[in-house]
């Protein structure tokens, strides 16, 4: 299995340009052999290793800390570094959220600071062939396109990599009983009250009866799909570039594109200009239609805040009257109006104790250039009482913010970075202590 694993990452390049790895370590067989893996080839890969070990807290103590026991045993006895978090899931979990996605967030965002923090470059998942083929049946049973039925990927864009993506469960389990590698087993893999279990238990099974070279041929399926989708998309990037038009889409030159590309650059336009990045089924569609028969003076809706109108010779994103945005500008010393918000007043001081204010802002130098506006695609904060990074979308989601008052939140923005978001606080990292220069917010609304 080691020359199946290596030719993995010299196959997609896993770790060329690799200064350090976070392992994302569970305590099963998988990971296990993983960091097996990592550690004996060490003096091969020359970058330093880190083990990540989350405990979501769904299971009995017992079972988590023998986990938590092995790993940290194998990495003490390797002289390997060491990180651990207890998730407290069921403590933190909205009513009502996706248990399976909250987990997988609250997951990445762990491994991501632990990436952050020790200024690795890569996480690397022991995601394996299994796995792919349960994932490709899952979208397929949920619904899905070509993304969704390309399985897993070897590398994904943010550097996480999965080396073991080739080996199958069972030759992993004959690798861990070859080299006497220690693992823990998560009961909850064997129940069948989730629908991966059933999937996994009952219905692979029986499709390895028609063809024991399932997982073989899936894995080969979803390469090629890989590569069919990635072709596609890097031809809508080029003509959404040739139909975009003052912010607006042309029609006669959308008319002459194929409809998978069509599906795209409408999917590509409408994340930058509404913060869309998902369309169904029925409304790619009726899209679509509307783009094929220039149905002029048509709109069509995407959300509580945006819509898609057609006219005679374009198809541009409109907002709906609900949901209003805040004209970015820069925040000058004194009084800022902010058009269907209010007033902000921006006060220079020299911070004279060290106690948190969730509305001082830390000035770095001589940069005084902080711009106010709505929020945008992708905004992060690590706020000041917070164990990570969360997104703006997280952050208001979890407080069940509606979509139409979600743009009239002012951010903050100052050095790239979001700095300060109404009602949330100060970035962690622009929070001042004594001594410093920063400006104080007082915040006026309509």
């Amino acid at each position: 299995m080691n020359k199946k694993i290596i030719e993995t990452i010299k196959k997609y390049d896993l770790v060329s340009d690799c200064n350090g790895l976070v392992l994302a370590v569970s305590g099963g067989a998988d990971s296990m052999s993983m960091l097996w893996f990592f550690n004996e080839y060490k003096h091969i890969y020359n970058f330093n290793l880190i083990v990540a070990h989350i405990n979501h807290g769904l299971r009995s103590e017992n079972e988590s800390e023998k986990e938590k026991t092995l790993i940290r045993g194998f990495c003490e006895k390797n002289d390997i570094i060491f990180e651990y978090i207890d998730a407290k899931i069921s403590e933190n979990i909205k009513n009502g959220e996706n248990l399976e996605n909250f987990c997988r967030e609250v997951r990445y965002e762990f491994l991501n600071n632990i990436k952050q923090k020790y200024n690795c470059s890569h996480i690397a998942t022991a995601h394996n062939s299994d796995d792919n083929a349960e994932t490709v049946l899952l979208n397929l049973i949920r619904g899905t396109g070509l993304n969704g039925i390309s399985g897993i990927s070897p590398k994904r864009n943010d550097y996480i990599i999965r080396p073991m993506l080739n080996c199958t469960k069972s030759e992993i389990l004959d690798y861990c009983e070859k080299n006497q590698i220690l693992y823990s087993d998560d009961k909850s893999n064997f129940t069948v009250k989730y629908r991966r279990n059933r999937i996994r238990h009952n219905i692979i099974p029986v499709m390895k009866t028609e063809n024991p070279s399932l997982l073989k041929n899936i894995d080969n399926f979803c390469e090629n799909v890989r590569k069919d989708d990635e072709f596609i998309n890097i031809t809508a990037q080029k003509e959404y570039k040739n139909v975009l038009e003052n912010d607006k889409l042309r029609l006669d030159k959308l008319k002459l594109l194929h409809e998978s590309v069509v599906h795209r650059v409408i999917i590509h336009y409408i994340s930058q200009f509404c913060n869309i990045n998902f369309l169904t089924f029925t409304q790619t569609n009726c899209i679509i239609k509307l783009v094929r028969f220039g149905y002029t003076s048509q709109k069509w809706e995407l959300n509580k805040d945006w819509s898609l109108k057609i006219s005679y010779d374009y198809i541009q994103a409109e907002q709906n009257k609900q949901s209003v945005h805040l004209t970015e500008q820069k925040l000058n010393y004194g009084n800022n109006f902010l058009n269907h918000f209010g007033n902000i007043i921006i006060e220079k001081i020299i911070v004279q104790n060290e106690v948190y204010d969730p509305n001082i802002i830390k000035i770095n130098g001589e940069n005084e250039n902080f711009i106010v506006r709505s929020r945008k695609i992708n905004d992060k904060i690590k706020l000041f009482k917070s164990n990570g990074t969360k997104t703006l979308k997280k952050l208001f989601i979890d407080d069940k913010i509606p979509l139409s008052e979600r743009e009239k939140i002012p951010i903050i923005e100052y050095e790239d970075k979001i700095v300060w978001v109404y009602e949330y606080g100060t970035d962690k990292y622009y929070v001042p202590k004594t001594g410093d220069s920063a400006i104080k917010i007082t915040v006026i609304k309509d």
